[in-house]
């Protein structure tokens, strides 16, 4: 039975989880963590019970803290877990090939095994990307592929379809 943790930030939920995660598995739950990827040390303490991890990498040009540091520690752990694993970059119009190319390294260095997966920034109210956007990720994963050759271009598809 396949059960995902996303929604806010899981892993600021540690506690709770390293007391639930295991029952689940024990269950037979297949369990698939969403994170934003900056809490390295509360998914050290549950991956023996996890199926996937995705992570989000959060580009400073498209707004907010520069998360760097604690992304590149928990690429540390994701890395040496060595499980299923995925590392979603969202990349709008605006987004240079060289600080998009600084993730697709660090990721490919750092957790060798993770599928890179550039998400072209929605626009409001729909959430779908515009043909610029789009045409920007395209033009990206030409220029990363030799950095991350585990590298795929996924919109958000629930938006895509009218879903959300």
């Amino acid at each position: 039975l396949p059960l995902a943790l996303t929604g806010g930030e899981p892993l600021e939920q540690a506690g709770f989880l390293e007391a639930l995660l295991p029952r689940l598995s024990g269950l037979g739950f297949v369990i698939h963590l969403e994170t934003a990827g900056v809490h390295a040390g509360a998914l050290a303490g549950l991956l023996g019970h996890l199926a996937h991890v995705s992570m989000d990498w959060k580009l400073p040009s498209l707004g907010g803290p520069d998360r760097r540091p604690a992304h590149l520690e928990f690429l540390d752990v994701l890395g040496a877990w060595g499980g299923d694993q995925a590392v979603k970059v969202v990349v709008g119009p605006t987004t240079a090939l060289p600080e998009a190319a600084e993730a697709a390294s660090e990721v490919a260095r750092r957790s060798p095994g993770a599928t890179l997966v550039l998400q072209p920034l929605g626009q409001p109210p729909s959430g779908r990307p515009s043909p610029e956007s789009l045409a920007a990720a395209a033009a990206l994963a030409v220029g990363l592929q030799p950095l991350h050759p585990r590298l795929r271009v996924l919109p958000q598809l629930h938006r895509l379809l009218g879903w959300a």
